[in-house]
C-alpha cells in the first residue's frame, strides 16, 4: 500500500468483525475501479477496426470501378448489373462492421468508466 492509499484509508479493513469486501469497499474504493477492458476484448475491437479500414478500401475501390464502368457505357454494359451488386454487398458489410465497432465501442465506454478504448 502507498503512502497516498495508507492515508486515505479509513482503517476499516483492519478491524477483525466485519466482512472484508465491505472493508475495502470503504477504505479502498480506487481498487474496485477496473483497470480496463480485459486483453480479449481490446484485441477484438482491434481486429474489427482493421476490417472496417480494409472493407472500407474495398468497397471505395468497387465504388470507382463502378463510376468508370458508369462513364465508358454503353461498352460493359454486361457488367454492370454484376459490379452494382458486389459494390451494394460490400458497402452493406462495411455498414454491418461499422456499427458492431460502434456497438462495442459504446459497450466499452460504459463498462470501463475512466478508461478509453484505444486509439
Amino acid at each position: 500500500m502507498g503512502e497516498q492509499e495508507r492515508k486515505a484509508c479509513l482503517g476499516a479493513c483492519r478491524e477483525p468483525e466485519t466482512d472484508r469486501e465491505a472493508q475495502r469497499r470503504v477504505c479502498h474504493p480506487q481498487r474496485l475501479v477496473p483497470a480496463g477492458p480485459p486483453a480479449e476484448a481490446t484485441d477484438e475491437v482491434e481486429r474489427l477496426r482493421a476490417r472496417v479500414r480494409r472493407l472500407k478500401a474495398e468497397a471505395g475501390q468497387l465504388k470507382m470501378d463502378l463510376h468508370d464502368l458508369a462513364e465508358g457505357l454503353p461498352e460493359g454494359l454486361e457488367r454492370l448489373t454484376e459490379l452494382a451488386e458486389r459494390t451494394a454487398l460490400k458497402y452493406g458489410e462495411l455498414m454491418e462492421a461499422q456499427r458492431l465497432l460502434a456497438h462495442l465501442e459504446q459497450q466499452w465506454s460504459a463498462g470501463y468508466a475512466g478508461s478509453a478504448p484505444p486509439a
